[in-house]
């Protein structure tokens, strides 16, 4: 499965921890799924080194609503991704697959 998680919000206080906690905790247990995680080098920076089956789906510093609504949705239908994880309240408003809020 393809699961995308969008860890641009990792520099955050509260939302940034669970994002850390989830990302690392899932490279530890899970190495049959691939995960492709929506952020800046700089995001990806955070978590430290990750197994193959992570990989990162570069989005720039600056956010716009047309990359957040636009690029991103467009960006996962073109990565055939399976679920979409967006640990915070902005979830892009069209999305190709299956989206988890949390």
């Amino acid at each position: 499965m393809r699961i995308a998680i969008d860890i641009r919000k990792i520099n955050e206080f509260g939302v940034g921890t669970y994002i850390w906690n989830l990302v690392r905790n899932l490279a530890a247990i899970d190495v049959q799924n691939e995960y492709l995680l929506i952020g800046s080098q700089r995001n990806l920076h955070e978590l430290g080194p990750l197994p193959p089956n992570f990989k990162q789906l570069y989005q720039p510093e600056e956010e716009t609503l047309w990359r957040h609504h636009v690029t991103v949705p467009f960006t996962l239908r073109r990565q055939n991704v399976d679920v979409v994880h967006v640990p915070h309240h902005d979830a892009p408003l069209f999305n190709p697959s299956k989206l988890v809020v949390t």
